[in-house]
């Protein structure tokens, strides 16, 4: 949830690929995905994202838009109704 909630106001992000975390943030679009256990990737990123204000204002916006598109709570709640409903079709 964390995630998310800084992806909705726009907080550009550094994460490994762990868990779900590359199918919410995408890779040189909303922020950047290193490999897991890898510190001197992450590491390389921070510092990447920290010195380039150009890509931090791109990645803000990329992270809002994709908030919006696919996990707002009115995104959310249609995904969730369309899996119930074709559950109880079943």
């Amino acid at each position: 949830m964390t995630l998310l909630e800084a992806m909705s106001i726009g907080k550009p992000c550094v994460v490994t690929n762990a868990g779900g975390n590359p199918e919410i943030v995408t890779h040189s679009k909303t922020g950047l995905v290193t490999a897991n256990d890898n510190q001197e990737e992450l590491k390389e990123a921070l510092i990447t994202i920290s010195e380039s204000e150009k890509m931090r204002a791109s990645f803000s916006e990329n992270a809002i838009a994709r908030f919006y598109e696919l996990f707002h709570v009115d995104k959310m709640m249609a995904q969730y109704s369309k899996i119930y409903k074709k559950v109880l079709e079943n």
